[in-house]
């Protein structure tokens, strides 16, 4: 009896361990700064800006978390490459705004001085996110840049998203959601309408 309760604690007290650990790995590698901190750190460290914008609701954001943050790999190239901020886009709405961020998750990479290299659209596998953030050091163009960058094209949309080729589950949702965070209800209700024309 003795023996089962000690092997029950220790199980509960092992569990609580791997909580608090998987918890502050999260928290050491996203710095808990202002922006303009981080880009002065990032110039300092001859690193990029990373910000990962999310909001508590949404399950790609968790996802996020739990599985590409948690990567081992994933963790090394952040630490190696970049100054990591993990935003609320709901309580940080000026940020969010600054960079256009209209869907959940987005993962913006930044130069230093503000100056976007890449954006991430929806939850990325490690593998996903490795390719796509080497890609974006190494100076390949994004497909899903924001509006007034090198990939963005007519009204500040990329065409990829425009016509719902960007290679992403549901890119006509993503571009509606971002539509429509912008006020703008009458081009969300046409893209929308446009998911059951087919």
């Amino acid at each position: 009896m003795i023996r089962m309760m000690f092997r029950a604690n220790a199980a509960a007290l092992g569990a609580l361990f791997l909580a608090l650990t998987l918890d502050a790995t999260a928290e050491e590698l996203f710095l808990n700064a202002e922006f303009k901190d981080a880009c002065e750190t990032a110039a300092k460290t001859q690193r990029v800006v990373m910000i990962d914008f999310y909001a508590v609701w949404c399950g790609p954001c968790r996802k996020l978390e739990q599985v590409t943050w948690q990567d081992r790999e994933v963790r090394a190239w952040l630490k190696q490459h970049c100054v990591s901020l993990k935003i609320d886009a709901e309580q940080n709405a000026p940020l969010a705004r600054r960079f256009d961020v209209a869907a959940y998750p987005t993962v913006v990479l930044l130069k230093p001085d503000g100056t976007e290299l890449h954006r991430l659209l929806g939850y990325r596998s490690p593998s996903q996110f490795l390719a796509e953030a080497n890609g974006a050091l190494a100076g390949q163009r994004s497909q899903t840049a924001a509006p007034g960058t090198a990939g963005a094209r007519d009204g500040g949309q990329p065409a990829a998203l425009r016509t719902g080729r960007a290679g992403l589950p549901g890119s006509r949702v993503v571009l509606a959601t971002g539509r429509l965070a912008r006020g703008l209800v009458r081009q969300t209700a046409l893209g929308v309408a446009k998911l059951f024309d087919r």
